[in-house]
């Protein structure tokens, strides 16, 4: 069953502007919502577990990096792939954050 893992209540994420980076050619995605991120001084608001996730293990700084997480800044919400979304994964993952906004 997949799960989301937030730290603020729904309603504060509502009718935010959604920016998704995910790895394709060059990553190009995942390396422009990093930035962002970066540069807005985003920050995590929520993960995505799902069933099917991948075995991942990393770390930044003061918390553990996971496959899918959410960040919030200013009126832009940023979805973080962190790895590749799978063809099983990407679906349920997706609608999970487009029921958000």
């Amino acid at each position: 069953m997949n799960k989301l893992f937030l730290d603020v209540n729904k309603r504060d994420i509502k009718n935010k502007v959604l920016v998704a980076g995910f790895h394709g050619i060059g990553s190009v995605g995942w390396i422009t919502v990093n930035f962002l991120c970066d540069k807005l001084k985003a920050r995590r608001i929520g993960i995505i577990v799902t069933d099917n996730i991948p075995l991942f293990a990393a770390r930044k700084e003061d918390f553990i990096v996971t496959p899918y997480e959410l960040y919030l800044a200013e009126n832009f919400l940023f979805l973080k792939c962190n790895m590749p979304v799978s063809s099983e994964e990407a679906y349920s993952v997706l609608k999970y954050v487009i029921d958000l906004v």
